[in-house]
């Protein structure tokens, strides 16, 4: 798939779970898909910076998940030489206002932010917050294709979501759970690799519908 000239993703927009192991010029490649796919903002004076926008819910530590994207995420900008550009904003996830107010303040400080990243499927709220506000030019991604996410991709206020599967997820888990307590087939591989799909509003159409309307 091509788009705009340059080819962000394949058809699909698959570029596979796993990285590791695979030729550096491969890797260095899947490194520069990425950042195309999620800097489309307009030119602008300076460097751009990256902010991600990270989940907070008092009282509870963040899960394994939640770690492993985070990791993710820096490790990609670390590959790119980009580290130094990336600030990581805390956001309250059950109080709205709260993060509205902590967003805003943010974007406001910060005019040379141009792309943020939430750490889980809330790219819908933080699209409205910017839109509401009138911040734009701003590259958006998210994760989960859910439908909220499927609109903003569809009109443009995300730019990419990271989708993980999670009817495989699902499925994985509960046979995983059969085997174990009907089969006493338990095995010692606790962990599956799951497929990632990259979606930006060109493949959107081509991509398997998961969540219903």
């Amino acid at each position: 798939l091509t788009v705009n000239g340059r080819k962000p993703v394949d058809f699909y927009g698959r570029t596979g779970g796993i990285i590791h192991g695979r030729p550096e010029s491969m890797r260095k490649t899947r490194r520069q898909d990425a950042l195309s796919a999620i800097s489309r903002s307009p030119p602008h004076h300076g460097k751009t910076e990256y902010a991600i926008l990270c989940p907070e819910i008092p009282g509870m530590k963040p899960g394994p998940g939640y770690e492993a994207r985070k990791s993710g995420i820096m490790e990609f900008f670390s590959h790119c030489g980009l580290s130094s550009l990336v600030h990581e904003i805390s956001v309250p996830v059950l109080n709205t206002a709260e993060s509205e107010r902590i967003m805003t303040g943010f974007m406001a400080s910060h005019p040379q932010v141009r792309c943020l990243a939430t750490m889980d499927s809330r790219g819908h709220v933080a699209a409205d917050i910017l839109s509401r506000h009138g911040i734009s030019g701003i590259s958006l991604l998210s994760f989960d294709l859910t439908s909220e996410n499927r609109k903003c991709l569809q009109d443009g206020s995300i730019s990419a979501v990271i989708s993980l599967h999670p009817e495989l997820q699902g499925y994985d888990a509960v046979k995983a759970a059969i085997h174990c307590l009907l089969y006493n087939d338990c095995g010692k591989e606790n962990s599956h690799r799951m497929p990632i799909d990259i979606i930006v509003a060109e493949n959107l159409p081509y991509h398997r519908k998961i969540y219903t309307e």
